[in-house]
């Protein structure tokens, strides 16, 4: 995601408190993650950086492996990904400082590029229905357009101007969007008709320390939703009913079972079997995370994504360096890489019989 730095119109002052608010708990944060994971730093390191003993991964936990690369030379930059129908991916970014929808085939041919009439900064997350329709996450609506231009972009709701909106999913006939703003989840049907938001205000189950708030439906009709102040992965029906333990899993920590910082995960998925795909700022990793919680492997580290060493580890000039997932049919996962503006694909290694 990407934020505007222009300043928000008197019609936004929720959402600017909710930045206000962030910036605040993120400078605690910066203190828990320099005190709290710090504490974590094999005795012995004479690094500085709390992270740098976690950037190289023991290659005998890494269960999977690259087998392919998709460079998308054709936008400016790479912001999120889709997966639509015959495995065809969708890639939201930036081109020419207009928001663009390139649309690619499973091996990686650019199909289509589709620009979009907002701003760099407006254009957020979208999400594929089972016949190939975009739905287009914005600021303060959502759009429906096709991916070759044959239907002309329209309105398909509105959203509550007190929102911040982070992420989109399409799954069981409803459409989903996290609001970090206000910490819920907004249901809506196939018709744009709103169903429902959850949880209740009084719950507050979600903490947002910053406008990361990603959500993934499984196969299994589940909804994930990372709750990343919490560095945890909360389990509902698309209706709202809440999955008890042990779905609902997740702690804070450096190693390598952990989630770092003030608010991870920052990305999700979820493969066929209903392992989820994480995606990890700061310590920038991605791995693969059991229905009970625990680590089945990882899938790349700071070192395999390219991003090791101080002077990448911050922000780029537009922000956070943050590696969007999805996970197509034959459970390849998709990472979008926004600094070698490529689409990366993994596959899991081969287990070799001893």
């Amino acid at each position: 995601m990407i934020l505007s730095a222009e300043p928000r119109r008197a019609e936004n002052k929720t959402t600017l408190f909710s930045m206000c608010r962030w910036l605040t708990v993120g400078c605690a944060a910066i203190v828990f993650l320099a005190v709290g994971c710090s504490k974590q730093v094999e005795t012995g390191s004479t690094s500085t950086d709390p992270r740098t003993a976690y950037e190289t991964i023991d290659p005998s936990r890494i269960g999977w492996e690259q087998v392919a690369q998709y460079p998308i030379k054709e936008l400016d930059s790479l912001q999120r990904i889709a997966v639509g129908p015959d495995d065809r991916i969708y890639v939201l970014g930036i081109k020419n400082r207009k928001g663009t929808v390139a649309v690619i085939d499973r091996l990686g041919k650019t199909k289509t590029l589709r620009e979009i009439p907002s701003t760099q900064d407006d254009a957020i997350d979208l999400a594929i229905d089972d016949v190939g329709k975009i739905f287009l996450l914005r600021q303060k609506r959502i759009d429906v357009l096709s991916e070759t231009g044959s239907e002309k972009q329209t309105e398909w709701a509105r959203l509550p101007k007190m929102g911040f909106p982070t992420s989109i999913i399409y799954g069981g006939d409803r459409v989903l969007v996290a609001d970090a703003g206000n910490r819920v989840i907004r249901v809506f049907d196939r018709e744009a008709a709103p169903l429902k938001e959850f949880p209740a205000k009084a719950e507050k189950l979600f903490v947002v320390p910053s406008p990361f708030f990603d959500i993934a439906v499984g196969r299994d009709g589940l909804l994930r939703i990372a709750n990343p102040g919490r560095h945890r992965i909360e389990h509902f029906t698309t209706e709202g009913f809440f999955h008890e333990t042990p779905l609902t899993w997740g702690r804070q920590g450096n190693d390598l079972e952990g989630f770092c910082g003030c608010c991870n995960p920052a990305r999700i998925a979820v493969l066929s079997d209903g392992a989820v795909v994480t995606s990890e700022k700061k310590i920038r990793r991605i791995k693969v995370v059991e229905l009970d919680g625990s680590l089945r492997s990882a899938v790349a580290g700071p070192k395999h994504l390219g991003v090791a060493g101080p002077k990448n580890r911050d922000h780029t000039q537009k922000g956070p360096i943050v590696f969007d997932i999805a996970v197509d049919s034959t459970d390849r996962i998709l990472v979008l890489d926004p600094v070698q503006k490529a689409v990366r694909v993994f596959g899991e290694k081969k287990k070799t019989s001893k």
